[in-house]
């Protein structure tokens, strides 16, 4: 199982931080985190290694300058094949700063 812990609003000129909780699981070998915009296009990833049931179970990620609206947030925990075994999603809008 992977779960998004998120901020539900953000600045384009600040770093966003997501916590994310997995499982630690024999046949876990992958974390993908990707932020997808309004126009299905990612503009951010982060692909992590896990350890299987060894893995730490928390993870926090930090990504600075992601472009303003609307963001999925999908991570997605993959075993050996290339099919996810578990999925999170949240939705995150980044705010444009004007100054």
């Amino acid at each position: 199982m992977a779960f998004l812990n998120w901020t539900r609003v953000g600045w384009d000129d600040e770093p966003i931080v997501l916590m994310i909780r997995v499982e630690p699981r024999a046949e876990n070998r992958a974390l993908l985190v990707s932020a997808i915009d309004e126009d299905g296009l990612t503009v951010r990833q982060s692909l992590e290694q896990l350890d299987g049931d060894t893995a730490m179970r928390t993870r926090w990620l930090t990504w600075a300058h992601v472009p303003a609206g609307e963001l999925a947030i999908v991570a997605s925990v993959y075993a050996s094949s290339s099919k996810p075994v578990a999925t999170a999603k949240v939705t995150m809008q980044i705010l444009a700063r004007r100054g």
